[in-house]
């Protein structure tokens, strides 16, 4: 949180961005291996996914990563909770506003 808020000038509106990423496993026994949808293969896939939260501002092209987390395939969790995890830094560093893509379960 240090390093963002220097980074950032105070005067500057820093929103966050939260999205999630796919990763594929070939083996069997990996922690929170499940079906998640890879965007690059545009279907579900069995592997890992880790959701990550960035501060950023509207006219940077740089984001700066807040926190990353594994998703678990758990019926009724949502990365909603990684979002009010954090809540309390992202009010501290001045992010207003989340920005996410295709934000579901």
């Amino acid at each position: 949180m240090t390093l963002i808020a220097l980074t950032f000038p105070e005067q500057k509106e820093r929103i966050a961005a939260i999205d999630a990423s796919f990763i594929s496993k070939s083996g069997r026994k990996a922690d929170g291996l499940g079906w998640y949808y890879n965007g690059s293969a545009e279907e579900a896939q069995r592997g890992l996914e880790i959701s990550t939260i960035c501060i950023t501002y509207l006219n940077s092209n740089t984001a700066y990563a807040q926190d990353s987390r594994q998703i678990i395939d758990i019926e009724g969790a949502t990365r909603v909770e990684h979002v009010v995890d954090l809540a309390a830094n992202l009010s501290q560093l001045n992010s207003r506003y989340l920005a996410a893509d295709a934000l579901s379960n």
